[in-house]
C-alpha cells in the first residue's frame, strides 16, 4: 500500500509539471521574458545606439577640445554601476548643459541635441560683454546684459561700473539683477550718444545711488528708484539752457536726484 502511495506521488509531481511546460501561460511569460532582455541589450548594451559622432559648434575663443574632454567625461559615468551613459537613451542633456555652464561662465547657453540612433551635436553660445565690474580698482570682471560676471578683466574699451559695499559674487552668478543693469546701459547710451558726455566710471552706491564720473572730471548723480527718462530729459534741459560747453570746464556736480536740480 506504501509502495502504491509513493508511485501515486511521483506521477501526480511528473504530470504537474508536464502540465506546466504544456501551459500557454508559461510560454508567454517566457517570449515576453526573452523579447525585455533583447531589447534591454539592443537599446542599452549593444553597439548600435552606442554614441559615435559628436559635433560641437562654438565660437573661436572658446576651446572645442575641452569642451569634448569634459563631454566624454560625462558620457563615460556609470549609470547603475554596471552601465554607461554614452548610449542615446541614457544621454541626460539637461545635466550635461547644466555641468557646461557651470564649468565655463563665459557660456551663456548650451544646447544639446540628439540625432537617432548614435549622434550629438552641442552649440554654445559666449557671453557678450557690455561693461567691466569692478569690486577695487584691481579687481574687475566682465559682465554681460544679465548682469552676471564671467571672467576677469583689465580692459579700458567697457565702460567701469564700480560696487561700494556690495555682495562679491563667484564668477558665473548675478551680481545686479538684469534690468537694473539695463538701466545702467540706457544711462550710458544716452550719456555718450545723445548728450555728448564722455562717461569715465559708474560708482553704484547700494542699490539706487549712481554716480557718474565723467572724462572732463565733473559728476552726474542719479536715483535710480525715480524716473529714469524725466531726469534725463531733466538734465539735457539743463546743459541746452543753463550750462555751456565752457562752463563745464569748472563744473564740479550735477545732482538729479531731487524734484529740483542742483549744480555747482
Amino acid at each position: 500500500m506504501r509502495r502504491k502511495f509513493r508511485k501515486y506521488r511521483r506521477f501526480k509531481r511528473f504530470k504537474k509539471r508536464k502540465s506546466l511546460l504544456k501551459s500557454r501561460f508559461f510560454w508567454i511569460f517566457i517570449l515576453i521574458l526573452a523579447s525585455a532582455i533583447l531589447v534591454f541589450y539592443l537599446f542599452f548594451l549593444s553597439e548600435i545606439f552606442r554614441i559615435k559622432e559628436i559635433d560641437i559648434s562654438a565660437p573661436e575663443d572658446i576651446s572645442k577640445e575641452e569642451i569634448q574632454v569634459l563631454l566624454q567625461k560625462e558620457l563615460e559615468t556609470s549609470f547603475f554601476i554596471f552601465f554607461r551613459k554614452n548610449t542615446f537613451f541614457l544621454v541626460n542633456s539637461q545635466k550635461i548643459e547644466d555641468r557646461i555652464l557651470k564649468e565655463y561662465p563665459e557660456i551663456k547657453e548650451v544646447i544639446l541635441k540628439k540625432k537617432f540612433p548614435k549622434s550629438l551635436t552641442l552649440e554654445v553660445k559666449k557671453r557678450i560683454a557690455v561693461g567691466i565690474w569692478c569690486f577695487e580698482e584691481d579687481n574687475c570682471f566682465l559682465i554681460d546684459d544679465n548682469g552676471i560676471i564671467f571672467r576677469g578683466s583689465t580692459s579700458k574699451d567697457l565702460v567701469k561700473i564700480f560696487s561700494r559695499g556690495g555682495e562679491v559674487k563667484n564668477l558665473g552668478e548675478e551680481i545686479i539683477p538684469k534690468e537694473k543693469m539695463n538701466q545702467l546701459l540706457g544711462i550710458h547710451d544716452e550719456l555718450e550718444e545723445n548728450l555728448g558726455i564722455d562717461v569715465e566710471k559708474f560708482i553704484l552706491r547700494g542699490s539706487d545711488n549712481l554716480d557718474v564720473k565723467t572724462i572732463e572730471g565733473w559728476e552726474i548723480y542719479f536715483d535710480l528708484a525715480g524716473d529714469i527718462n524725466l531726469i534725463l530729459t531733466k538734465l539735457s534741459l539743463l546743459l541746452e539752457k543753463e550750462i555751456s560747453s565752457e562752463d563745464r570746464e569748472n563744473l564740479q556736480y550735477i545732482d538729479l536726484r531731487f524734484s529740483k536740480v542742483y549744480y555747482k
